[in-house]
C-alpha cells in the first residue's frame, strides 16, 4: 500500500516536503490551495493483459475547522416583494449561504428541510459565486435546469469541510491533507499471481493448457478489491460518486463495456486492431506496457472583478502513465508511451459530456468538479470571511447523511480471443491470441493557485448587481435571477461556448455587429469596437491560450457582403502579423446547427452524395456544385443538413464530395465534429479553391468559408 506523509522541515517553517504527488502539506499559517479534482484509474496492459489498479491513502480522521467570523446579527435585507419569474431557457438562479444555513440548522433537527434547502437551491450547475456585504453573505449563482440531476447540500458540505480542512489530521503543526478522492486495488499477491499466468500464456502453451490458464486468470480477477475513499468520510453520497464512476470506467476502457458514441473506443479494442493488422501484415506483435488513467480538471480558471467570481472552465479530462509492479506486486510509475492508452484518453476527454449523456455518474462526478471548484475558490479569496458569513454549522454541526458504500468488491474482467487463419504452401497457418484483463482505479485532487484572472468583459458586476436587487424581501435561500436580453444573451453563448472551446479543438467566436462597432463573445473572451486590428491581435493570443490554429466567427446581424468585407479585412490582420492561425467564418447559424457542426461525437444516422453538376444561373453561375446530405441525431431528434460544395471543376468537388464521405463511413473512429471532418478532407486532397454552403432543417443557407482563395494557398 502507498503511505503518503508529509513533514515539516525545521529550518523553513511553512514548507514541507512531499512524498505524494496527490496530498499537500499544510501549516495552520498558510497552505496552498488547490482546485483540481482527479480520477486515476489504473489500465494494466501486461503483454495482451490489461490490469486497472493502483494505490492511494486512507483519509484521515475529522479535526475542528479554523477559527471563523463572528456571525451577522442583522437581518438579511431584500429588494422584491416577490421571486422574479426567471427563464426557462436560461434557468439562472442565487443561493445565499447565510439563510441555507440558517434554515439547515432549524429544520434539520426535525427532518422537514424543504427541497430548496436539500438540493441546494435546486441548483444543477455552479456558475460561481458573490459577496453580498451589505447582508454578511455569500450567494452562490448557477443554473436550475429541470432535466438534470440536483446538486445536494451533502455534496457541498463535504467539499466545503475539505476545502477548510476538515478531514485533515494535525500532526505537530503540520496538517496532512489529502484531495477528495478514490481507490479501487487488488491484493499484492493477486497481482503477482496475475504475472505469473501472464508469463505463462506467453509461453508455447497448448489450446488447452491456455484455457485452463484463463480459467485461472478470470478466478483471481474476481477475488475482491479494497475500496478506500480519500480525503473525506467513507459513507457519503460525494464518495460513492466517485467510486462508481471509477469502477464503470474500467469497464470502458477495457472493451468490457461499450458506448453506442461515434469517436468513442475502448483500449482493448484498439491493442485487438492493432494486433490483428499486425498478423495480417506479417509483423511482429508489440509487447506494451501497463498503463493507469486518470479523470483530472483540465485547464480550470476563474474570471473575477470586484465581489463575484465566475467559474470560467472546470472541463474533466482523462491522462495517462504507464506503470508496472515490483517484485511484492506493488503498482508504481514508468517510463514509456503506450500508443492505445493515449488513444483511449484522448477520445474520453474529447467525448466526456457525449460519455456523460449516456453514463449519469459522469455527469455527476463533473458535479463534484465544479463543487470543489466552488468550494476551493471560496477558501481561496477567504470570501466568508470577507463577507462577515459565519459557516460554523455547515464546517461544524452539520450532520452529512450516510450513504452505505461496499469496502470491498469483485474485481472485473474481460477475455477477448483472435483467430486468424491463413493457407500456406505447407497447409494451414492458425493464430490464436487470447487478451484478458481485471482491474480497478484512483482518484486525486491537484488544484494550483494561478488561475484567477480579471473579467475584461465588464459583464460580472452586472450580474452581481441583478443577483442582489433580484432578492425577495421575505429572505428565501434561493431566487431566481432574470436578465435583460442582452445580457441574457451573452450569458447563453459564453455557456455554449464553452462548451465547443475545448482545448486543441477550433476556436468559436460570435461576432455581433451593431452597426456602430462589434462585439464578440468566446468563452473567455469579448472585445467591443471597431478596430479589426485589435480584435484580430487579442484573437490569436486567446487561440493560442487554447491549442489551436483554427478560429472560426460566428457572424450575427451582418450583411453577406458586409461579412465578406469583414473577413477579408481579418485574414489581412493576420497576414500582417505573420500570424499561422487559420481565420473562417459564418453567418447567422442557430444554437442547434452550432451544436452539430462543432461538437465531437454527433451521430450520423446516414448520408447521400450528389455529384457535381455545371450551374448554369444564380450566384454559382458558370461554376460546379456537388451536395452531401446527412441525418443527424441529437438527443431524441433527428435533423437533416446538406453540404453544397462549389468550386471551378467538377473534379475538384466530387473530390471533396468523395473524401468528406469517406470520413462519415469511418466517423465511428474518430472522436471529430462535423466541421472538424469537413475541413480534414479539404486538407487530404488540397481543395484550396472551394466554397462550403450549409443548408440547415428549415432551409436556411449559412456561408461557411471552410476554403481559402487560391492567394492564400500554403506554400
Amino acid at each position: 500500500m502507498r503511505t503518503c506523509r508529509a513533514q515539516q522541515i525545521p529550518s523553513a517553517p511553512g514548507l514541507e516536503n512531499q512524498t505524494c504527488p496527490a496530498e499537500t502539506a499544510r501549516t495552520p499559517q498558510g497552505f496552498e490551495r488547490t482546485r483540481r479534482i482527479a480520477v486515476k484509474s489504473t489500465a494494466w496492459l501486461i503483454p495482451f493483459l490489461l490490469l486497472i489498479c493502483n494505490g492511494g491513502c486512507s483519509p484521515p480522521a475529522e479535526r475542528e475547522s479554523l477559527p471563523a467570523p463572528k456571525a451577522a446579527t442583522r437581518p438579511v435585507k431584500g429588494h422584491q416583494s416577490k421571486e422574479e419569474p426567471g427563464n426557462r431557457e436560461l434557468p439562472l438562479r442565487a443561493v445565499s449561504l447565510r439563510v441555507l444555513q440558517e434554515r439547515l440548522a432549524a429544520c434539520r433537527p426535525r427532518g422537514n428541510c424543504p427541497e430548496d434547502v436539500v438540493y441546494f437551491g435546486r441548483l444543477t450547475r455552479i456558475l460561481g459565486f458573490s459577496l453580498d456585504k451589505e447582508n454578511n453573505d455569500v450567494l452562490v449563482y448557477g443554473l436550475a435546469s429541470p432535466e438534470l440531476p440536483r446538486i445536494h447540500i451533502d455534496d457541498f458540505v463535504v467539499a466545503l469541510r475539505n476545502s477548510w480542512l476538515k478531514y485533515a489530521p494535525l500532526k505537530g503543526n503540520t496538517y496532512q491533507y489529502t484531495s477528495p478522492g478514490c481507490d479501487i486495488r487488488p491484493q499484492p499477491a493477486h497481482v503477482l499471481q496475475l504475472q505469473r499466468l501472464e508469463r505463462q500464456l506467453l509461453g508455447n502453451a497448448s489450446p488447452e493448457q491456455t484455457e485452463t490458464l484463463i480459467r485461472s486468470w478470470v478466478q483471481t480477477c474476481e477475488l475482491p478489491q479494497t475500496v478506500s475513499v480519500l480525503g473525506l468520510p467513507f459513507d457519503t453520497h460525494f464518495g460513492q460518486v466517485m467510486v462508481r464512476a471509477d469502477y464503470d470506467m474500467k469497464r470502458l476502457a477495457d472493451g468490457s463495456d461499450h458506448l453506442a458514441l461515434p469517436g468513442f473506443a475502448s483500449m482493448m479494442d484498439r491493442e485487438l486492431a492493432d494486433a490483428k493488422a499486425a498478423i495480417l501484415q506479417h509483423r511482429p506483435i508489440a509487447i506494451k506496457a501497463s498503463d493507469r488513467f486518470w479523470l483530472t480538471a483540465g485547464d480550470q480558471a476563474y474570471e473575477e472583478a470586484t465581489g463575484i467570481t465566475w467559474i470560467r472552465a472546470c472541463p474533466v479530462r482523462i491522462r495517462t502513465r504507464p506503470t508496472g509492479a515490483d517484485r511484492n506486486g506493488v503498482l508504481g510509475d514508468v517510463s514509456g508511451t503506450d500508443a492505445a492508452a493515449e488513444d483511449f484518453a484522448r477520445r474520453f476527454s474529447a467525448l466526456y459530456d457525449k460519455v456523460a449523456e449516456q453514463r449519469p455518474q459522469y455527469r455527476e462526478l463533473w458535479s463534484l468538479f465544479q463543487i470543489f471548484a466552488l468550494t476551493q475558490g471560496l477558501h481561496f479569496r477567504n470570501a466568508p470571511a470577507n463577507a462577515g458569513l459565519d459557516l460554523g454549522y455547515l464546517l461544524n454541526s452539520y450532520h452529512v447523511s450516510q450513504v452505505p458504500l461496499k469496502h470491498a468488491v469483485p474485481g472485473r474482467h474481460v477475455v477477448k480471443r483472435l483467430r486468424h487463419e491463413e493457407s500456406t504452401p505447407d497447409g494451414t497457418e492458425i493464430v490464436q491470441m487470447w487478451i484478458p484483463s481485471c482491474g480497478g482505479v484512483d482518484m486525486g485532487i491537484e488544484p494550483t493557485a494561478d488561475q484567477f484572472h480579471t473579467d475584461q468583459s465588464h459583464d460580472l458586476p452586472y450580474l452581481e448587481g441583478r443577483m442582489a436587487d433580484a432578492r425577495p424581501i421575505y429572505a428565501p435561500p434561493a431566487w431566481n435571477v432574470s436578465l435583460d436580453e442582452e445580457n441574457e444573451e451573452t450569458l447563453r453563448k459564453k455557456l455554449l461556448l464553452q462548451q465547443l472551446n475545448q482545448p486543441g479543438s477550433p476556436l468559436v467566436v460570435t461576432v455581433v455587429d451593431h452597426g456602430t462597432g462589434y462585439h464578440v463573445v468566446g468563452t473567455d473572451f469579448e472585445y467591443q469596437g471597431l478596430r479589426s486590428d485589435e480584435l484580430i491581435h487579442e484573437l490569436q493570443e486567446y487561440a493560442k491560450k487554447q491549442g489551436t490554429q483554427t478560429i472560426h466567427l460566428d457572424l450575427q446581424g451582418f450583411s453577406e457582403q458586409k461579412a465578406a468585407n469583414f473577413t477579408t479585412d481579418c485574414k489581412l490582420q493576420l497576414q500582417k502579423l505573420q500570424s499561422e492561425a487559420d481565420l473562417r467564418s459564418f453567418m447567422d447559424i442557430d444554437e442547434t446547427t452550432l451544436k452539430i457542426l462543432f461538437t465531437p461525437g454527433i451521430e450520423i444516422v446516414e448520408s447521400s452524395t450528389k455529384k457535381a453538376e455545371h450551374v448554369e444561373d444564380g450566384a454559382h453561375k458558370g461554376l460546379f456544385q456537388g451536395f452531401i446530405s446527412f441525418l443527424v441525431r441529437v438527443g431524441d431528434k433527428l435533423y437533416t443538413f446538406t453540404l453544397t460544395i462549389v468550386g471551378s471543376s467538377a473534379a475538384a468537388v466530387d473530390s471533396v464530395l468523395e473524401a468528406i464521405g469517406a470520413s462519415f463511413s469511418l466517423y465511428d473512429s474518430l472522436p471529430l465534429s462535423l466541421i472538424q471532418l469537413v475541413d480534414q478532407a479539404r486538407r487530404e486532397i488540397k481543395a484550396w479553391d472551394i466554397k462550403i454552403e450549409i443548408q440547415d432543417q428549415v432551409g436556411n443557407r449559412h456561408l461557411v468559408d471552410l476554403a481559402r482563395s487560391l492567394q492564400e494557398q500554403p506554400s
